[in-house]
């Protein structure tokens, strides 16, 4: 038997091997980014709805005492639902949504621009070895959305 018989199909068994391990390095990674891509969606239609919703609302309701409070309850809420709505198993903690009218409280005035920010704090729930966690940072994710007031 000569050496060359005995050494078929090691290049294949090397491939595989080697194909396989990179495949199982990178798996953790494509989900970390895969899973902050959904949320990061999901946080940004939840935003743009709130801001919709916020900016068509009728102009005694922007303009009257406590305006800006009712008005930031009102988002955090939608936003929340509409983030749980959406499979996201970190919504929002609460206030941390707020409603401007044109950059400044809501109620002293009708606003022409109406803006809507959230912000999330994403952390990795992929539980690996010690390695992996400084490879997957906790993120601070905002989202601000402004739409043209239109009552």
């Amino acid at each position: 038997m000569n050496a060359r018989r005995k050494e078929r199909g090691v290049a294949a068994v090397e491939a595989a091997l080697l194909m396989s391990l990179t495949a199982l390095l990178l798996l953790p990674g494509m989900l970390y980014v895969g899973r902050m891509t959904w949320h990061v969606t999901a946080l940004h239609k939840a935003v743009y709805g709130a801001s919709r919703i916020i900016a068509a609302l009728p102009q005694e309701a922007m303009v009257q005492y406590g305006a800006s409070a009712r008005l930031n309850a009102d988002a955090d809420a939608y936003v929340r639902q509409a983030a749980r709505d959406a499979g996201i198993d970190m919504p929002p903690a609460t206030g941390m949504t707020g409603v401007r009218c044109d950059n400044v409280n809501c109620g002293a005035w009708l606003p022409q621009d109406v803006t809507v920010d959230a912000a999330v704090h994403f952390s990795s729930t992929l539980r690996a070895p010690g390695w992996y966690e400084l490879a997957t940072p906790n993120v601070n994710m905002a989202v601000h959305y402004t739409v043209s007031y239109a009552p």
